[in-house]
């Protein structure tokens, strides 16, 4: 990983731990804006926290990144107002 472009090897780790999830980012826009990748990371950090079969089903984009914020501030006090 070392020596690659930062951008590249951050993307590369992101679909390591999102893959086997059924979760693939192709880049830092796009990929993320409907929240699936975000609970994806929760997931990865603490397993099955979040039921990602109904966010593949979710169409309220809002909805999902808000869970994945509240995750991450319940189970590891990472707040997304500071």
């Amino acid at each position: 990983m070392y020596g690659k472009n930062p951008k590249k090897a951050l993307l590369e780790w992101c679909n390591k731990l999102l893959n086997p999830q059924g979760i693939f980012v192709n880049d830092f826009t796009t990929s993320w804006q409907d929240g699936t990748a975000l609970c994806g990371l929760v997931n990865a950090l603490r397993n099955d926290e979040i039921d990602l079969y109904k966010l593949y089903h979710e169409s309220d984009k809002r909805k999902n990144i808000d869970l994945a914020f509240d995750k991450a501030e319940e189970l590891f006090q990472i707040s997304s107002y500071t």
